[in-house]
């Protein structure tokens, strides 16, 4: 109900109000007396000679202020209790008052989180205690601090004032409240998040141009050269055995793609041939492969979507595509756990220290010098789709295989193995997963024949309560009738199961059945997984699997693991143990220590006892990259108590990114030696010092923006000794406006920095971005942009009468000011006392000119133009305009070259 502020109104309520009296029956809610009193139909004497009644008494408890917070009227009807001598303010009306609502009550407490901070308040109702940040703060005096009733809390006021309040002043006279806050409120911290959105609105005003590769039919592009003479002896040997191995990898534009392959110039062949499109559609690549040239060679195209990492029976593997020529470190908890040199264009990583659901980096060092940081989170998503995306995973890959028919003749069959699977969010929380597979296979004749599978997913994930919950429900069917060399039918290759994982805090559970058809031995397969995170880096792990057979055997694998990783100044320790709790001799435990603190440095020490701690295992490797600028080397030592002849030592080294040196020995006498070079060479210009084939060239241009449309436009003048810089890479532009840097690792988005030493020219409001792709050349054209200034002069019309000693004031008077299209003010300026003025600093576009009179001895009508501001080299810099000022108003009469309107 709403009462509009009216006579009618009053008259009405001054009725039932009278009503109310004479009657002295009360059937008023404390609600409607409460809205009464608001609407000052009542006194605050009357409300409560009313409440009294209606609460036969108890309203001596109760008073109802006006609360003011930092001076602003939130609420005229907040709750005070007086009992004990001591006035209780009532929480959820503060809390309501203010637009707070991150607060949880419970039965016995009620946990706060205030501010910007989060900070963590606990008022224990039963305990009688205030905990903040863990800690208990204490009051003088034992007296009840807080007050449970009708479902409200009640604070104490002095409890009250130290937890929520810097100020706190209360008139019991005039039933008043004011209060100032000790946290961020609600409302202010949404006007933080307005200003920091306005900043970012700001920096976000910024052009940002981007310079992309563009594919092409063809184009040149670069050769690896790697060379090298082995010596090698084995143990029963005192003679060294010498070959040499040399091989071209060649990388370029190709088709629209990138080309990449291999020439073994010992062995005569190439190989390896690969044509990829990256980010061909939705953010996935397409990959065309052959092994080799020649009627034994192999297709596969593959179209996927590159997570990051891989999971194969909880085996996770990390694996990255990076420049020939890089090494990588995979990084956790801000400490190198494994270094990888790139191998055909990838690093792999598969550290036992690698788990699900943790934060890994990869610190990517590309040959260029250039330091990249990706970050992985290793997560069971079970392929879950947003809203409305795919996601594909295609193989196509030519197989042979030799069958060896009934006549005990071998014969050689090729095929096509095709692997598919497709994943669509039907919602946020629901997918739909498809596949289908066609596989090469040999029946029971000796003969080819073609497998056909289907596989289905449904994918539901969604929050309960807390409770984060994902099901999966999938079946694989087989579609072909043949027998197999063991005599049984591909028909019964059928399989069906469910998966359920719930998440609750720092617990995990998972739940996972499949059930097999009669073609498999096993018959039905159980898993149940536990897991319990301590801490972020201690957790808790228990594994049940049991597998049924179709022969009646039953197996049962159940073991406890824990692991423990704790970083300390440039140190990552770990330590696991896994338990088997059937079986004792397979307990394994590990130590393992890292350390990449002392600038290149890095080392690994990893221990390892299996059988129950029986057999050892110890590995230790030291690495560093650039030692003293040229020369990269790593060492490792490895012993084993069961496996004698694995100790040994290996050592890498690379000087000045051609000499290669590789040595490895151990105990028994096995030597191996390799020397080489390694190099990369520009095909365009074999004389310049690249260290990848995985790189483009940047084809550098700067031009003069005449119009400010940021577009390299026929006719605009291009502009020399403008210094262009990339990392350490840095080119000055020539006569023509022209320079190129060479070098630029693929995949990365490199911020371009011009200095323009030309004064009156700038790069204005634009950042300049390259991202290298392709193996291709990209074209960067550089708006500068000329800086132009206003020169104007104000004439007075003689019909002002102004006399010399007045013409002073008037000028000041006088308000010139520039804004862009949209309105928003560029600048403004006031001419001196003689009516000339400046404004510099503009661009070539399109301005609003207004001119107008402030002062109260005229009235004179304003200017309102638009001002086209164009460059041209014959005029330089500077424009002329000439307005007059009479009775009638302000005008433009004259302006110079370059400007008009």
């Amino acid at each position: 109900m709403v009462y509009k502020k009216s006579r009618i109104t009053w008259l009405i309520l001054s009725f039932i109000l009278n009503s109310i009296i004479s009657m002295a029956a009360p059937e008023f809610t404390e609600e409607e007396l409460l809205l009464l009193k608001e609407n000052k139909a009542i006194t605050q004497e009357e409300f409560l000679i009313l409440l009294r009644e209606l609460t036969d008494g108890t309203a001596n408890e109760k008073n109802f202020y006006n609360l003011k917070i930092n001076n602003k009227l939130l609420n005229r009807n907040y709750e005070v209790l007086n009992e004990n001598g001591k006035q209780y303010l009532q929480l959820q009306g503060f809390f309501s008052s203010i637009g707070f609502t991150n607060y949880y009550p419970h039965k016995e407490s009620t946990e706060i989180f205030l501010g910007t901070e989060l900070e963590e308040i606990i008022l224990e109702h039963k305990k009688n205690k205030v905990i903040r940040a863990g800690k208990e703060i204490k009051f003088q005096g034992d007296y009840p601090k807080f007050i449970i009733r009708n479902g409200f809390v009640y604070v104490e006021k002095e409890v009250f004032e130290k937890i929520f309040l810097n100020e706190l002043r209360i008139d019991n006279q005039n039933l008043d409240i004011h209060m100032g806050l000790n946290f961020t409120p609600p409302v202010a911290i949404d006007r933080l998040i307005d200003i920091a959105k306005e900043k970012l609105d700001r920096e976000s005003n910024k052009k940002e141009l981007v310079f992309g590769g563009k594919r092409t039919w063809f184009d040149l592009g670069y050769v690896n050269i790697d060379a090298g003479y082995n010596f090698s002896k084995s143990s029963e040997s005192s003679k060294y055995d010498r070959k040499w191995d040399s091989s071209i990898s060649y990388q370029g534009g190709l088709l629209f793609g990138e080309l990449r392959f291999d020439y073994d110039l010992k062995e005569n062949e190439a190989r390896n041939f690969n044509l990829q499109y990256d980010q061909i559609i939705e953010n996935h690549t397409l990959d065309i492969s052959r092994d080799k040239l020649g009627s034994d060679g192999l297709w596969g195209l593959r179209l996927y979507k590159d997570r990051g990492y891989t999971n194969q029976g909880g085996q996770i593997t990390i694996s990255e595509t990076v420049p020939i020529g890089s090494r990588a470190q995979l990084l956790y908890m801000g400490v190198p756990i494994e270094i990888e040199d790139e191998e055909n264009g990838r690093v792999t990583f598969n550290s036992k220290e690698i788990k699900s659901n943790r934060d890994y980096q990869l610190k990517i060092y590309y040959p260029d010098g250039k330091i990249v940081l990706k970050d992985i989170r290793t997560t069971d998503d079970y392929n879950k789709q947003e809203l409305g995306e795919f996601e594909y995973d295609i193989n196509i890959n030519e197989r042979k295989e030799i069958f060896l028919n009934g006549n005990n003749k071998d014969e050689l069959y090729k095929g096509f193995d095709t692997q598919t699977n497709f994943y669509y969010g039907l919602t946020d929380k629901l997918t739909l997963g498809f596949g289908f597979s066609n596989e090469m296979e040999q029946n029971v004749q000796r003969e080819k024949e073609y497998l056909k599978t289907l596989r289905g997913n449904i994918i539901y994930s969604d929050t309960l309560n807390g409770y984060s919950y994902t099901f999966r429900l999938d079946g694989e069917r087989a579609f072909s009738n043949f027998y197999d060399t063991a005599g049984k039918n591909y028909s019964d290759m059928n399989s069906f199961g469910y998966l359920t994982e719930i998440t609750k805090n720092k617990w995990r559970v998972t739940l996972e059945e499949s059930r097999y058809a009669e073609y498999y031995e096993e018959k039905k397969k159980n898993s149940l997984n536990i897991t319990y995170d301590i801490l972020p880096n201690i957790s808790l792990d228990y594994k049940y699997d049991k597998t049924n057979y179709y022969d009646g055997k039953r197996e049962i694998e159940e073991s406890l693991g824990f692991d423990v990783d704790y970083a300390i100044k440039g140190v990552l320790l770990g330590a696991s143990a896994d338990f088997d709790l059937r079986d004792s001799k397979n307990n394994e435990y590990s130590f393992n220590a890292y350390f990449g603190g002392i600038k290149n440095w890095n080392m690994r020490l990893e221990n390892t006892w299996t059988n129950n701690g029986d057999d050892y295992e110890v590995a230790l490797n030291l690495y560093n990259n650039n030692f003293k600028g040229f020369i990269d080397f790593s060492t490792e030592f490895r012993y084993s108590n069961t496996d004698k002849e694995s100790f040994g030592i290996q050592f890498s080294m690379i000087i000045d990114d051609l000499i290669t040196i590789d040595a490895s020995g151990d105990k028994d006498g096995q030597r191996d030696l390799r020397l080489g070079i390694d190099k990369t060479i520009d095909l365009k210009n074999p004389f310049i010092n690249i260290d990848s084939t995985d790189v483009s060239r940047a084809n550098i241009i700067t031009f003069v923006d005449q119009n400010n449309n940021d577009i390299y436009d026929k006719g605009e003048p291009l502009i020399e000794g403008v210094e262009v810089s990339i990392g350490l890479k840095k080119v000055i532009t020539n006569k023509d406006g022209r320079a190129k840097i060479y070098g630029l690792s693929n995949g990365i988005e490199y911020d371009l920095n011009p200095k323009i030493k030309k004064p009156s020219y700038t790069l204005g409001n634009n950042k300049i971005k390259i991202l290298s792709n392709f193996s291709s050349e990209v074209d960067v054209h550089i708006p500068i942009k000329p800086m132009m200034n206003l020169n104007g002069y104000i004439q007075l019309d003689k019909n002002l009468g102004l006399k010399p000693e007045a013409r002073e004031e008037f000028y000041s008077n006088i308000i010139i000011q520039i804004l862009d299209e949209k309105g928003n003010e560029i600048d403004i300026a006031s001419p001196d006392n003689i009516g000339f003025f400046d404004i510099s600093g503009l661009y070539p576009e399109t301005y609003l000119l207004k001119v107008f009179y402030i002062g109260n001895d005229y009235k004179i009508l304003n200017l309102n133009e638009k001002l086209q501001l164009k460059y041209d080299k014959n005029y330089g810099f500077d424009f002329q305009l000439l307005f007059n000022v009479s009775n009638k108003g302000i005008e433009l009469v004259e302006k110079g070259k370059g400007a008009g309107l």
